[in-house]
């Protein structure tokens, strides 16, 4: 029993929501699962009291419907511990800073000096810059014209604008990009034209940073994903405006120029920005989309074990294999950050990820992929 029983009063009909209950496991069914009792609150004289009451079977869960509460029980892979237990483990979680899956691991200052220093080095090189940049464009790009094919003409003016920086910008990108091929000589031989050096000088990121800000002006009305991706680059244009941008020079200022990007973005990213994080997705999953999940999970470490748990949930709408799928490849990339973050901080502990799907009437079974476990439950009601 609770030690502490709410003393509020309320009417007959109305919703309420109750944190605090007990409960006990009764004989086991073979048919049914096991048998829940749990210690609910009854109204007697306007006030709560405590009473027992066998809610029904199921085999891993409970689902109890108080009102508008509903409490769920789960506690099989947790080890004995209560997992999505707590309002706050069944809050989504939308992770698209390093600094938030360092609050949710829990890791020190130091470690995180140590993996921003980390991450940094590898995800601002030139390639993986310019990748995600063109990849957040070309998305942009779809949704533009989606919108067009979809809406009266008089609405998108703005958007057509927009449609065509889109277009003049992935061009400028296209034609300022280095081909190291030349016509009877190898790229580190080739000298530098000096006619066309002076008339591509005007050629730098800052350039691009104009093309982002008109495209601000145009598209801001509209609720695109990739516009506010593509702003929040904006920090790194800001730091790299002054590097140049040149197909024309030889093969050594490339280079330099290149490793111009890569210092000033490493120098100046810090973990709370989203342009960091913008690139690390691009360069763990080659695609720049936010990792989303609808129940955050717990993280803890087990008893009598060096071993720490994170297990991250996620709801669907269809039990079909390719939907099934889908969750569990939605599950493993972000379970596969959280993962990438711990070992990058280097801890010692070992992290165990669990990833669970929850389906109405999904056959429950488990999962493995990618050396990560996931397990589908039948939502009970």
């Amino acid at each position: 029993m609770p030690r502490y029983i709410p003393r509020n009063s309320f009417s007959v009909g109305t919703s309420v929501r109750i944190p605090l209950f007990s409960c006990s496991v009764g004989p086991y069914n073979p048919s049914h699962g096991t048998a829940i009792d749990l210690d609910l609150p009854s109204p007697v004289s306007g006030e709560f009291c405590w009473r027992r009451e066998r809610v029904g079977y199921c085999p891993k869960f409970c689902f109890m419907r108080f009102g508008r509460g509903v409490v769920q029980k789960h506690k099989q892979q947790g080890r004995g511990r209560l997992l999505f237990g707590t309002e706050s483990e069944r809050e989504p979680l939308v992770v698209n800073s390093l600094t938030k899956v360092c609050n949710f691991l829990d890791i020190s200052a130091q470690q995180r000096k140590l993996v921003r220093c980390t991450v940094c080095s590898q995800v601002t090189q030139h390639r993986i810059w310019r990748g995600a940049l063109e990849d957040v464009l070309n998305n942009l790009k779809e949704e533009v014209d989606w919108l067009l094919e979809h809406s009266e003409e008089k609405k998108t003016q703005g958007v057509k604008l927009g449609q065509q920086v889109i277009l003049s910008c992935l061009k400028f990108l296209s034609e300022s990009s280095v081909s190291y091929k030349a016509e009877n000589s190898t790229s580190w031989m080739r000298p530098v034209p000096a006619r066309y050096a002076k008339a591509n000088a005007s050629a730098k990121w800052e350039d691009v940073l104009d093309i982002v800000n008109d495209l601000r002006r145009y598209l801001l009305e509209h609720d695109f994903y990739h516009l506010e991706k593509l702003l929040s680059m904006k920090e790194g244009l800001l730091q790299i405006k002054d590097v140049f941008l040149d197909n024309t020079i030889g093969f050594r200022e490339v280079r330099h120029q290149e490793h111009l990007v890569h210092r000033k973005l490493s120098k100046m990213l810090g973990s709370p920005s989203p342009c960091l994080f913008t690139l690390l997705v691009y360069f763990l999953y080659g695609r720049v989309r936010d990792i989303e999940v609808d129940l955050c999970g717990g993280f803890y470490k087990e008893e009598k074990r060096e071993l720490f748990c994170l297990s991250m949930g996620r709801i669907l709408t269809s039990a079909d294999e390719k939907m099934v799928r889908r969750g569990v490849k939605q599950l493993d990339r972000a379970l596969g950050m959280f993962e990438f973050v711990w070992e990058t901080a280097g801890m010692k502990e070992a992290l165990n990820l669990q990833g669970h799907l929850w389906c109405l009437g999904a056959e429950e079974k488990t999962i493995t992929y990618r050396g990560k476990t996931f397990y589908l439950h039948d939502l009970c009601l």
